[in-house]
């Protein structure tokens, strides 16, 4: 219950010296409380913000918004690419089935030809573009792929954060215009590099083109004040001077406002830094996402070995070889581990198979029939409804390297990593039964003869 409350309990009996510091120690180093309880400190790790490009399209930065309705044209996801220096954006509608060979061909037809290869790409740990071939790619053409660490999205928050602003005007064109999404795809990518920048202070056509976009109310302007001017024109030097100051003065402002978004952001946070060799436990936040029974699950795993420290907050752990994950993780969703050979050991670490925790099964120990009723609609323009019935079969769980506590009664659905578990129990259960049928047997057969 803590340590303030333990030592609560223990002044109940017994005092001695230096009691308080002891049942604290005690308390900081029990292996289970430190796997199951949540951590209320602030965010550990400093805000490290990447290297900022001043060249246009010299950094970019990718992802994926996936989950969209499906439009006649058969898209239901858009490919986002922002230029990490001027905030453009070019929104690219797709597929979520799209392969890393058809995004290759999208950066080429949207993003090289257009604005040459880039020199830097940060983005998540998406497969597309963590495969060999975009790997070989970016290679060949010397191409610096930037990866976000595991489960730490903030990596890459400037993508998140433009994410947002384009669902947001997608889902307004969807209210008045219909689903068809895709087609107004190109005039939001147009709303959004023609809206002044908060950090940048100016738009993004302006500092990649030197000159605002023409719309219909400044065309019909622009036309009424045109005035010929001769071909050696000193404002042309003018139009060439004004361009580079503003391309200095923009990355001022968004330097400034990389320092002030920092300061912010680091208020709310602590430096911890964690040394080569050092036992921490890993959050399983990212892990069991879409398992319903989530509120027992442990907040950590572990204790893991840092094997490798990648930067300032980045850190390369040893993960179990049957793990199928990454193995670099943020420091926020890392902990130190408290060791004490005197008490107990922590439980065995569980596999992570898609994703998902699955623990091993020892035995099996009982079975049972669970009768579950469900609507069932007799016609679909009918409001009255019938309830079918339908028996389930549960097993009772002893869960390796756990006591008899924590036995859980589990849907054969989710023992289907434990078929031999099921199968050894079953064939007991028949000798068992076998047994039971023939001693009642041969009493019944004794009681007869003492009858007769």
């Amino acid at each position: 219950m803590g340590k303030d409350k333990t030592i609560h309990q223990v002044q109940k009996l017994f005092t001695w010296k230096n009691i308080h510091k002891e049942i604290a120690e005690y308390c900081n180093q029990c292996p289970i409380c430190q796997l199951s309880k949540s951590a209320h400190t602030k965010q550990q790790g400093l805000l490290t913000l990447p290297h900022q490009s001043e060249r246009p399209w010299a950094d970019i930065s990718l992802d994926l918004i996936t989950c969209l309705s499906n439009t006649t044209s058969g898209y239901n996801s858009i490919l986002v690419v922002v230029d990490r220096a001027t905030k453009a954006v070019i929104l690219i509608p797709t597929r979520i089935e799209l392969d890393a060979e058809g995004f290759a061909q999208l950066m080429q037809d949207h993003v090289f030809s257009k604005h040459g290869v880039p020199l830097n790409i940060l983005s998540d740990r998406d497969p597309r573009w963590t495969g060999k071939y975009w790997e070989a790619i970016c290679k060949y053409l010397g191409i610096n792929p930037s990866l976000t660490s595991a489960y730490h999205p903030e990596s890459d928050g400037q993508t998140e954060r433009a994410n947002r602003t384009i669902e947001q005007v997608l889902r307004a064109h969807a209210l008045q215009h219909g689903r068809e999404w895709d087609k107004n795809l190109s005039m939001v990518e147009f709303a959004m590099n023609n809206s002044v920048h908060a950090s940048l202070k100016y738009t993004p056509f302006f500092l990649n083109t030197g000159m605002n976009p023409l719309t219909p109310m400044m065309a019909e302007i622009v036309s009424e004040k045109q005035a010929k001017v001769s071909e050696h024109c000193p404002k042309a030097f003018q139009y060439v001077t004004n361009r580079i100051q503003t391309m200095n003065m923009a990355m001022e402002n968004i330097k400034v406002a990389r320092d002030r978004y920092k300061s912010y952001a680091d208020s709310n946070r602590k430096d911890t830094v964690f040394q080569l060799g050092q036992e921490v436990v890993l959050s399983t936040a990212n892990l069991n996402k879409h398992t319903l029974n989530r509120k027992l699950y442990p907040k950590f795993l572990g204790p893991f070995k840092i094997t490798k420290v990648v930067n300032d907050v980045a850190y390369q752990i040893q993960l179990p070889d049957k793990w199928k994950i990454h193995d670099v993780f943020h420091v926020s969703l890392l902990k130190p581990w408290v060791a004490n050979s005197r008490m107990q050991q922590p439980p065995p670490i569980p596999e992570v198979i898609e994703g998902e925790l699955e623990y091993n099964v020892e035995k099996i120990l009982a079975d049972r029939a669970v009768k579950t009723s469900s609507k069932k609609n007799k016609d679909p323009a009918a409001t009255s409804t019938a309830r079918s019935k339908t028996t389930k079969r549960e097993y009772y769980v002893q869960w390796e390297g756990y006591g008899m506590e924590h036995c859980t009664w589990e849907p054969e659905t989710n023992l289907e990593n434990a078929q031999d578990a099921i199968q050894d129990y079953l064939s007991t259960k028949q000798i068992v039964e076998e047994q039971s049928a023939s001693r009642k047997a041969n009493k019944a057969k004794a009681k007869a003869a003492r009858t007769t």
